[in-house]
């Protein structure tokens, strides 16, 4: 009586190369008997000892009622030098992907100098291949390609193999064409450029943790909804190709069980199943937002279509999509999807803003000056809100000492604004008074 009570709990352990002990100890101090033990197993089945002796060891096995006196073996641990072999340094890689991204779409020019764009979503999976005429392993993949047609087309695969000589590495690409004839390729070809690389570099690396160059040759396997399912840094065998095109079906479960990389099974519950929709959706965004930091807003646009679609109630994912959309002319969705996010989050203040952007852009300028207004009122601080305000006072008619005042403002926030201090010069021009414009224009 008046003995603390000592809790312990008992787990496998889930180190790499390691676990905890399964040995729980308690220390009794001077006693020489255990009052009570109660043991709750994670079945829910709660079993309880007592008269159990100290300086002793107990083995207890799930549903049983005895405490059997256990006994270790005497052994002798003898640890053995083994020093680890470092695996060989290799640039290539199969990354299957758990969470499959909707590709970009990719232009590229036929030796002719002619503008395709691939076309991908058309129920077969594409094989897009990026090599060169002095790569080695390019070629030697490219031959295994033409000797295993049969096997490729069989399986519904279609290869688009594009160069990219030419293009800043001295060669040529009539040394492509000549290579293309010379092993009789029997896909399509084309040279690569410049946007389509690009766009492969940023889709690449927003799966991979370490952002390295893609090395030649590289493969994107896009299955037959028109989405990234794999990627191949350096040659890719025909039989792995058949394979992973095998496999490309299968719920969300499936594909991540696919792309581990080693085997086992997930857990069946409704929590993981939401981490995994969640994870997926932050993964798209991310890309999105890439894209966009990039300047490219029409992949920017398909990716954050998509993160909407999975969740309709993500504000700032609607603010960006109708971002990109205003950007790209597009202005009446643009205002549909940012009013979306400003009523999903009323405090969301560049969504505000964006709005009046799309709506000015509509020539809707007393609505604009109300989404500014608002915006401002929610954040004083951002110095582009009062820039936007000053133009649309300006579209609107309004006196010019109001569209002065908030353009004024934005250049007090943000003095390194250029695009604020050449406004002010030329409106301060327009209002007789040059010496101020002279004034802002050397700014």
């Amino acid at each position: 009586p008046g003995r603390q009570a000592v809790i312990k709990t008992l787990r496998a352990g889930e180190g790499f190369l390691a676990q905890s002990s399964k040995w729980l100890h308690f220390g009794l101090g001077e006693s020489q008997k255990v009052d009570r033990l109660v043991i709750r197993w994670p079945a829910g089945e709660t079993v309880e000892f007592s008269d159990l002796d100290a300086d002793s060891r107990y083995k207890i096995v799930a549903g049983s009622s005895e405490a059997e006196l256990w006994s270790p073996p005497e052994r002798t641990l003898e640890i053995v030098e083994s020093p680890p072999t470092p695996a060989d340094s290799s640039g290539a890689a199969r990354i299957p992907l758990a969470y499959r991204l909707p590709m970009i779409r990719v232009p590229y020019q036929q030796f002719d100098g002619s503008t395709q764009w691939a076309r991908f979503n058309k129920r077969k999976p594409v094989l897009l291949n990026v090599w060169a005429s002095w790569c080695s392993p390019c070629i030697g993949e490219l031959q295994e390609f033409t000797d295993r047609s049969d096997d490729i087309r069989a399986a519904g695969i279609e290869v688009l193999a594009l160069s990219v000589d030419g293009l800043k590495d001295g060669s040529t690409a009539e040394a492509a064409e000549r290579t293309i004839a010379r092993i009789k390729f029997p896909f399509v070809v084309g040279r690569a450029t410049p946007q389509l690389l690009k766009g492969m570099e940023i889709m690449h690396h927003r799966q991979i943790p370490m952002r390295r160059p893609l090395p030649l040759p590289t493969s994107f396997l896009v299955d037959a909804d028109g989405q990234l399912a794999a990627i191949y840094k350096g040659p890719v065998s025909v039989d792995v190709l058949l394979d992973d095109v095998e496999n490309l079906g299968g719920d969300g479960r499936e594909r991540f069980v696919n792309a581990a990389a080693f085997p086992g099974r997930t857990i069946d519950h409704p929590k993981i199943d939401l981490a995994r929709r969640r994870t997926e959706t932050l993964i798209r965004f991310r890309l999105a937002t890439s894209f966009e930091e990039a300047g490219r807003f029409q992949e920017a646009a398909l990716h954050y279509q998509g993160v909407v679609e999975m969740s309709p109630d993500y504000a700032e994912a609607h603010n960006n999509l109708g971002n990109a959309l205003d950007r790209l002319g597009e202005f009446a969705p643009a205002e549909e999807h940012l009013r979306t996010a400003s009523h999903l989050n009323p405090d969301f203040a560049f969504a505000h803003h964006n709005l009046g952007n799309a709506l000015l852009h509509q020539q809707s300028v007393h609505s604009a000056l109300a989404s500014y207004r608002k915006a401002i009122e929610l954040d004083p601080e951002e110095a582009g809100f009062y820039f936007s305000y000053g133009i649309a006072l300006v579209a609107a008619d309004q006196p010019m000492d109001q569209a002065l005042a908030a353009i004024e403002k934005a250049a007090e926030i943000a003095p390194q604004m250029e695009a604020a201090q050449f406004l002010l010069g030329i409106m301060h021009e327009r209002i007789g008074e040059p010496q101020n414009a002279i004034s802002y224009y050397e700014r």
